[in-house]
């Protein structure tokens, strides 16, 4: 059920459903707050029993998050095959919560939103800055914050505040959550973001038809030109190699403002976050989940934690006189100085209940690569792929360069696999982690300029062992399965072509793209396209139509 968010509508519409239902249909309602016991308040045992809360996160199609919060009284059976059935058939991931307002998503990630606004007020800062803040430096998605808004619309975000108020009387910082007034002036305005072509953000022309962004100043409601904001504790963090927990580490240990209001900021949601478990949900890792597959956010609160330090963040909220959550203390006193740790048989995580590490579970169907170089099933690396035991007889060919782009290294990599494949292992799987691209192919401006340059031995060395080297790969003895994911682009597109079989994820965009510059595809491509093209076309029938 994905009808409007009113309660009222939601029973009525359940009562007509409940007369036709046959007894063992599983119900769910996509509900992004309202609590299920009110929804069901009215329902038969048996459909209680049968009936529990699926919010897909929008847009559905891009957004990995499904919180599953099942009733009081749904079966376990229930829950389990709904958990399954999403994670494995709708390729979700899937976080399980309690039945509470605003359940995992929107509860932490509206006190998110609402802590940065805050902030923002009391510390004086502008909308711009806290955009040059939020982005890559605190592993936030490129829109940071008031971009996102812009796209997710300020109506959408000023409701749920609203309901959220209402919704948690009991809440320690319920009072942040009351929309800020520049927030209530925007929406009496109509600049509710991309939707009306106005937000915090809006684009025009100048009078001699140049594009402008113009930001808004949130004291006068005025916009005026978006002017571009460095800090040099962010920069320095964008420049450190490791990933995003290095990155959020040294931006937290800054000296400047930007640091300043990231230290208060990440204080603040830790503190939060650590407050509402057990009441969204009982662990760590399933807020962070939530956070990562709904927000788009690199880190959890509690890995963000873990990232700039547990006891160092402990210190740094004592200094800001806030109230360390008391099991934290216990945590530490114990001697426990992270929420994750790995050991010989796994990772664990923290668990506040049994005042100690739990191992977590992990999915024999799931495959990750991070894990198994962790546990030494490297066969084979350079600085550019590594070829990794997966176990089964499989290995994993997986590319490591910037964006996964094509260099000798790969060439090397794919040539050197093929050798081990065939006399080590069953079969190949060409695939990797990055979700933004499985190879965005090779340099073709390293090819511009060797063609300026008239280095036509140096084209023509790379082009005949690129194809030969796939050539390998196709006609290899053992399986060779290859898995795109993200971008495929040119020589990405390429590779992918040239396994016994192609397993794309449904969110792949793959192609030839070279042509566009003037280039043919010169990777075995043009070939591969052509014998798909001829697939199923009798032997003779083409030399027949063209005589």
């Amino acid at each position: 059920e994905v009808v409007i968010e009113n309660l009222k509508i939601k029973q009525e519409l359940f009562a007509k459903l409940e007369k036709v239902l046959k007894k063992d249909c599983i119900v769910s309602t996509n509900t992004s707050g309202i609590p299920i016991k009110d929804i069901s308040a009215k329902f038969s045992a048996n459909m209680n029993a049968h009936f529990l809360g699926t919010h897909f996160f929008n847009p559905p199609r891009y957004m990995k998050l499904l919180e599953i919060f099942p009733g009081k009284d749904t079966k376990k059976e229930v829950v389990d095959y709904m958990n399954k059935f999403c994670e494995e058939v709708l390729g979700k991931g899937v976080v399980v919560c309690k039945d509470s307002p605003n359940f995992i998503g929107n509860r932490i990630g509206v006190f998110d939103i609402s802590n940065i606004v805050h902030l923002m007020v009391e510390k004086d800062m502008k909308i711009e800055e806290i955009d040059a803040i939020f982005g890559k430096a605190m592993g936030r998605p490129g829109t940071a914050v008031f971009a996102t808004m812009d796209l997710v619309g300020l109506d959408t975000g000023h409701h749920v505040m609203k309901n959220l108020y209402e919704a948690v009387p009991d809440d320690e910082m319920r009072e942040w959550f009351l929309p800020a007034e520049f927030l209530t002036a925007m929406m009496e305005k109509k600049m509710l973001g991309n939707k009306t072509k106005q937000g915090f953000y809006k684009k025009t022309k100048d009078e001699k038809g140049k594009k402008l962004k113009l930001v808004i100043d949130y004291k006068t409601m005025e916009y005026k030109p978006a002017p571009k904001v460095q800090y040099e504790s962010v920069s320095a963090a964008n420049k450190v190699e490791g990933g995003a927990a290095a990155k959020m580490k040294v931006l937290f240990n800054g000296k400047d403002a930007a640091a300043e209001f990231v230290r208060e900021f990440l204080c603040n949601n830790f503190i939060y976050a650590a407050n509402r478990i057990p009441e969204i949900c009982d662990r760590v890792m399933d807020i962070d989940n939530t956070m990562k597959w709904g927000y788009n956010q690199k880190l959890g609160p509690f890995e963000a934690w873990d990232a700039v330090g547990v006891r160092e963040a402990v210190d740094v909220m004592k200094k800001l006189k806030k109230k360390v959550p008391k099991k934290i203390e216990e945590m530490l006193k114990a001697g426990c100085e992270s929420f994750y740790t790995k050991k010989k048989d796994g990772s664990y995580y923290y668990d506040f209940a049994a005042k100690g590490y739990v191992k977590i579970d992990e999915n024999p169907k799931i495959i990750l690569l991070p894990s198994l170089k962790d546990q030494k099933k490297v066969v084979k690396e350079n600085a550019s792929a590594s070829l990794v035991d997966i176990g089964d007889g499989v290995a994993c060919l997986e590319f490591h360069t910037k964006m996964n782009a094509i260099d000798d290294g790969i060439v090397e990599m794919i040539k050197a696999s093929c050798d081990i494949v065939e006399k080590d292992f069953k079969g190949l799987v060409v695939a990797n982690h990055d979700e933004r691209a499985f190879s965005a192919g090779a340099n073709v401006f390293r090819v511009l300029m060797a063609i300026q340059k008239g280095e036509w031995d140096f084209v023509e060395n790379t082009l005949t062992e690129l194809q030969s080297t796939l050539m390998r790969m196709k006609y290899l003895s053992k399986p060779t399965v290859t898995a795109p994911a993200g971008m495929a682009l040119g020589g990405g597109c390429e590779i992918a072509m040239h396994g016994a079989r192609c397993q794309p994820c449904g969110e792949t965009y793959m192609g030839l793209v070279e042509v566009g510059v003037g280039l043919i595809p010169a990777g075995g491509g043009c070939k591969e396209i052509a014998l798909r093209l001829t697939e199923g076309i009798p032997a003779g029938a083409i030399e027949a139509g063209l005589n």
